[in-house]
């Protein structure tokens, strides 16, 4: 009997903590953003229309290199370097529009180019064409 008792009781032990846990991660008197309705819901739908609006005109306004170098940094920098001098990937620096489109395009269709290929399918994969040619722009500065 004893053998079963006690992990009834740790159990319930567990349980009871969990639930007191759970119960507490709301913080009182404050909504959380589940709970975001009616009028709330309305101002957040205008904001963030309002905030798609400017980031859509930025981008209008950008150059390829600018919006090329913004996905660079987040996608493409930690292994080609700031610079594109190279660090883990190969260098960029010198490498004409055709030679990286081509790449580009290849790794995005998951192609075979060289030995660290299967690294490239998953960045490629996260770029649009436009995406493509604003980041062959940029790499082009370098």
């Amino acid at each position: 009997m004893k053998d079963i008792v006690i992990p009834i009781a740790i159990t319930l032990i567990c349980s009871a903590a969990i639930a007191v846990s759970y119960s507490k991660l709301d913080v009182k008197g404050r909504p959380g953003v589940h709970t975001c309705q009616g009028e709330c819901y309305d101002d957040w739908v205008v904001a963030e229309a309002d905030r798609q609006a400017k980031l859509s005109a930025e981008q209008a306004a950008a150059s390829p290199e600018e919006l090329g170098a913004k996905t660079y940094t987040a996608v493409c920098q930690a292994c080609h370097g700031d610079k594109g001098q190279g660090v883990v990937g190969p260098a960029l620096v010198g490498r004409d529009h055709d030679y990286v489109m081509e790449a580009l395009t290849a790794y995005k269709n998951n192609q075979t180019r060289g030995q660290q290929s299967a690294l490239m399918w998953g960045q490629a994969a996260t770029l649009s064409a436009a995406d493509m040619e604003n980041v062959t722009a940029f790499i082009l500065t370098l």
